[in-house]
């Protein structure tokens, strides 16, 4: 999924399944090149990276970046000492690979037409702002991280509510965008633990994010300490809305959802909103999409095979459904979506009767949602 955003904007992209193998091509490479290594923690030494900075061929240069996931805090200084560049953090926007590469090695990375959309209303707004997008479900973290992104946000992602703390105890950001379900360390709570950090970490805006839009769901945001609310799935101008009016009245703000979102009846037999795609497109360019989509079927799949085994618990099946909900609304899926909300309520509601035949549903619901998407892909 890097690979179809790193090919439009690179003269030339390879991929290797270890260091030594890339070390050995780099080695044969022509004189008088630069090229940039992306090294996935998974493959990264634990004692740090000893291949040397320059190849075989006189005049090759490797600046080796380390890619990393959220759960890792990483430094400059902290990846250097292990033989690194820099580092860049997933999920990898092509912007800030780009801005990465040119503040630690000085690298030209052109901007191209089919990675970056047209600009829009939003486009720069939250330029130079830090943002801590907390968020657990891959596809949101995927589609809101290059959304803001595009406004010209500094973005730092994390997967669960403890990491979220811990970020936010150890660095200044403008305002946190906190997903109210996680795993580890719900929104609520971790927003509770914010408050309680010495001043000024402990006065962060926070807008909470939800794919529920119940007066209840509000209330506690707000209890909790939240300063917004904006519920899913969200365009990029009602996001730019909630956090604008947010950090200017610094009150709670609720970002009620549109009108093509699920409250809406369906019309007639319609299960897939392509305007919704569409105008997705257009927001986040269609390398990004397409990219998104990737992401989003890999995690359909392996949540659906999570879902079909009768052992696991009915507290986890609700999570998947309310993870679906939201992400399958960010396509316009607007079937699949209501059906992972049918068993989102019946876990809510403590209903097990006919809860079998909505997962049977879900799963067909999906492979058509599927083979729609793709097409239009």
């Amino acid at each position: 999924m890097l690979l179809r955003q790193l090919e439009p904007a690179f003269a030339d992209v390879s991929v290797f399944d270890s260091i030594p193998e890339a070390t050995a091509w780099l080695e044969n490479k022509l004189t008088d090149a630069r090229h940039i290594l992306l090294v996935d923690q998974s493959l990264a030494p634990v004692e740090g990276l000893t291949m040397p900075l320059s190849g075989g061929a006189a005049g090759v240069r490797i600046e080796p970046f380390l890619v990393h996931a959220w759960q890792d805090l990483v430094t400059d200084a902290g990846v250097r000492g292990r033989g690194y560049a820099g580092f860049v953090q997933k999920p990898v926007f092509l912007d800030s690979l780009r801005d990465s590469l040119t503040r630690h090695v000085g690298a030209d990375v052109q901007k191209t037409s089919s990675a970056t959309p047209e600009p829009s209303a939003t486009f720069g707004a939250l330029a130079g702002m830090r943002v801590l997008f907390a968020e657990d479900n891959p596809t949101n973290q995927f589609a809101l991280g290059r959304i803001l992104e595009l406004m010209g946000a500094h973005v730092t992602v994390v997967g669960n509510g403890r990491e979220a703390v811990e970020r936010a105890s150890a660095g200044r950001y403008d305002f946190i965008l906190m997903d109210m379900m996680m795993p580890e360390l719900d929104g609520l709570s971790a927003t509770r633990a914010i408050r309680c950090l010495p001043e000024p970490f402990s006065n962060v805006p926070i807008v909470a994010l939800t794919a529920n839009a119940f007066v209840e769901d509000r209330d506690a945001a707000f209890a909790a300490g939240m300063n917004g609310f904006a519920t899913k799935p969200i365009t990029g101008k009602r996001l730019l809305k909630a956090i604008q009016d947010c950090l200017r009245e610094r009150t709670q703000m609720i970002v009620e959802p549109e009108a093509a979102s699920l409250d809406r009846e369906p019309v007639g037999a319609c299960d897939f909103e392509v305007a919704v795609l569409d105008s997705l497109r257009e927001e986040l360019g269609s390398d990004y999409v397409d990219t998104a989509i990737d992401i989003f079927l890999a995690d359909l799949n392996t949540r659906i095979d999570a879902m079909k085994n009768p052992a696991l618990p009915r507290q986890a099946l609700g999570g998947h459904g309310h993870a679906l909900k939201s992400s399958a609304g960010i396509f316009g899926l607007t079937k699949l979506a209501r059906a992972a909300e049918q068993i989102e309520q019946s876990i809510r509601k403590g209903e097990s009767s006919g809860l079998d035949q909505q997962i049977r549903g879900f799963v067909e619901d999906a492979a058509h949602a599927s083979a729609r998407l793709k097409h239009r892909a």
